[in-house]
């Protein structure tokens, strides 16, 4: 109630409420408050539980600002699952009703949680929409590799591709997974060419393929049949053993 009369600029119920009634008394309420986030967050949830009801979408943003101006990653991160789960809000909107300071971490973390949901298509919305406000802002690799494996689930390829590129070029770490997801679903949808030229490029960002990136080309490849795609896959079993890298159980049964 508190929460909610501050939200709406009553303050004579709040002064009622909290008894602040000179500027020490304010302060003291205040200082309550900033140090208060996680009692912030049991409120919250337990208003959804009671009246079964969600916040307030500006509501939920200032509590997402605080959990973020503290450093509460898990509690930020369990928050905007929950805003994710609901589904009554488009990633515009939440985006939109964050503040500025907080904006470019929850935007990241909403990529992750949009993923986790199984909402790719809005996933990649909150991602495109984050890079466009701040463009300058490095997205992280876990919200990336959430990002491309649920829209290859979807058989979104083609957004997977896109996404991909754009992490790169916002300066995204990527690792094995990242490269691994997207050869993956390439050569699911037959664009062995490319999945072949992204595989390519691992070692230009310092790492090894695997036994998967192998793996995924091989089957690709066999998926094509034919006797000129099966020489591709000689290849690589011969380029795979010569880097150090046995074939396990998948391997061998592709």
């Amino acid at each position: 109630m508190l929460l909610r009369h501050l939200a709406t600029g009553r303050m004579a119920r709040v002064q009622a409420l909290t008894g602040a009634v000179t500027a020490a008394a304010a302060h003291r309420v205040l200082g309550l408050l900033l140090r208060a986030a996680p009692l912030l967050v049991s409120l919250a949830r337990w208003s959804r539980a009671h009246f079964r009801a969600p916040l307030p979408l500006p509501l939920h943003a200032l509590l997402l600002a605080r959990l973020a101006s503290r450093g509460l990653h898990p509690l930020l991160r369990s928050e905007l699952h929950v805003l994710a789960a609901a589904c009554l809000h488009s990633p515009m909107s939440i985006i939109r009703a964050l503040p500025a300071s907080a904006a470019p971490l929850a935007a990241d973390m909403l990529v992750l949680a949009l993923a986790r949901a199984a909402q790719p298509l809005a996933a990649h919305e909150a991602f495109v929409l984050a890079g466009n406000s701040h463009p300058r802002r490095r997205p992280s690799v876990f919200s990336g590799n959430a990002l491309l494996a649920a829209l290859v689930r979807a058989e979104r390829v083609d957004l997977a591709e896109r996404a991909f590129r754009a992490a790169l070029r916002r300066r995204v770490s990527p690792d094995i997974f990242t490269f691994n997801t997207v050869i993956s679903g390439l050569c699911k949808v037959g664009q062995l060419r490319k999945a072949g030229d992204v595989a390519k490029d691992i070692r230009a960002w310092g790492l090894p393929p695997s036994v998967a990136t192998y793996t995924a080309l091989i089957d690709g490849y066999c998926k094509k049949g034919r006797a000129g795609k099966m020489y591709h896959v000689d290849m690589l079993l011969k380029e795979m053993v010569d880097a150090g890298i046995s074939p396990d159980a998948v391997t061998f049964s592709v």
